[in-house]
């Protein structure tokens, strides 16, 4: 395993303070509907799941820690409907301690749920392997769940591909602000200017995020594609990224800002798919925040 694939997943497993993480429903509970959940997922499906029970017997017995691949069988698309097979196979962290417990499915409770039908949220993570791309599941303890109604979910998803980029514009009107995040955006372009841009950026904090997220899917490329960037309140002093467009970096600063994030391996770039769904999900988030519906 590479030791950029090795990072993405870190980067990616640290993100578990936007979910869900109430440890007194780590096993069998009524799920209910987080909306952070199904933004934060890329795909969302109905399906069979198919587990390796032996494998996974072993790894309890070994305490080895590793991916299991999970098969999905007669799968239905609740969200990214335009996909259309019907197996697909998810990655599974074994791990188990008192961290990983807060923000994953419990073996257990997988166990149980072998051969139902059940909802699963799932992430298309780029590996940075030969373009590859790999499935997991979003950091939720309900990542997979058969105590949710799939009409509920669908309702869920339709709410928010309801929150448009141009309703915001009703309830945030502080050209100011709008002209100078603008700017700020336009000098992240500039290999010279872009660190100033970014920093002047996050300095403006709360009050700029909603222009922030109003100008977030800009697909243009950075002509600096490695970034070093302070970082305040750490043991490090300096950040190292390497982001491919400027919905990439503004992801970096709205997380800095907000202190959450729905795709930090952005951070290091990605795909179409996790691109139009940070800035969805971030669309989502200020909806709901500030209740816009």
């Amino acid at each position: 395993m590479s030791k950029i694939f090795v990072f993405i997943l870190l980067l990616y497993f640290s993100s578990c303070s936007s979910l869900e993480k109430n440890q007194d429903f780590l096993d069998e509970h009524k799920a209910n509907l987080n909306w952070r959940v199904v933004a934060t997922a890329h795909i969302i499906i109905e399906g069979i799941l198919n587990i390796p029970l032996k494998k996974i017997a072993y790894i309890q017995k070994s305490g080895e820690d590793e991916y299991i691949e999970l098969e999905f069988k007669s799968v239905n698309y609740l969200k990214n409907t335009n996909i259309n097979k019907k197996t697909l196979k998810v990655q599974f962290y074994s791990k188990e301690d008192d961290k990983t417990l807060k923000y994953k499915v419990p073996i257990n409770k997988l166990k149980r749920l072998n051969n139902k039908r059940v909802i699963a949220y799932i992430k298309v993570i780029d590996v940075g392997i030969d373009k590859k791309y790999e499935l997991f599941f979003v950091n939720s303890i309900d990542a997979i769940t058969n105590n949710l109604n799939q009409d509920e979910v669908v309702a869920e998803i339709i709410k928010q591909n309801s929150f448009s980029k141009e309703e915001l514009h009703k309830y945030y009107t502080d050209t100011r602000i709008y002209n100078k995040v603008k700017s700020l955006i336009d000098g992240m372009l500039d290999e010279k200017r872009v660190v100033q841009s970014y920093i002047e950026l996050e300095k403006l904090g709360h009050t700029a995020t909603p222009y922030i997220i109003m100008q977030m899917d800009d697909y243009r490329d950075l002509s600096n594609r490695s970034i070093s960037l302070p970082v305040v309140n750490t043991f490090e002093s300096i950040a190292h990224y390497s982001p491919k467009k400027v919905v990439d970096l503004l992801s970096i600063v709205l997380s800095r800002i907000e202190g959450k994030s729905f795709s930090p391996e952005l951070a290091n770039g990605g795909s179409k798919i996790q691109r139009d769904n940070e800035v969805k999900a971030w669309i989502t988030w200020l909806y709901k925040k500030n209740h816009l519906f």
